[in-house]
């Protein structure tokens, strides 16, 4: 009995150099690890003097930077529990959007590898087709 736990011992003893230094080993994935940045949309709300309508002027903010990236009607932003009603992907960054006078206008933010990708999407009570027609209004590149 001692001789076989003393070959099992011996034999783990084998196993614990192979399991430290496959730990140490390279990742073999090409990609790089993402730096994180923060991310958000700020709106300011004016009145068009014209017709004396509020709208937004939509501004996404990255680290210190905020750059305009659209003019919309209403905007607030958007909790992640909330995304998958406006069929803003569950990989969004951050949204905002609003509705008012029987039209919704939405924002989000994603990121691809390096590359912040703004999409802006709307809706109409009377459309007669389905969904919010996202498209791509903003890239920002990140720096390395």
């Amino acid at each position: 009995m001692i001789i076989k736990l003393h070959f099992r011992i011996r034999d783990l003893l084998w196993f614990i150099p192979l399991a430290v230094f496959s730990q140490c080993a390279p990742d073999s994935s090409s990609k790089e690890k993402e730096t994180p940045v923060v991310v958000s949309f700020a709106c300011e709300t004016r009145i068009d003097e014209a017709t004396g309508s509020p709208f937004s002027e939509a501004y996404l903010l990255v680290g210190e930077q905020k750059v305009k990236v659209a003019d919309i009607g209403a905007c607030d932003p958007f909790e992640a529990a909330s995304f998958a009603h406006y069929q803003i992907p569950p990989n969004a960054l951050a949204a905002c959007g609003g509705w008012w006078a029987g039209a919704g206008d939405y924002l989000y933010v994603v990121r691809e590898e390096n590359t912040l990708k703004v999409f802006q999407g709307w809706q109409e009570e009377g459309q007669t087709d389905e969904g919010f027609h996202y498209k791509e209004v903003y890239t920002m590149k990140l720096k390395s």
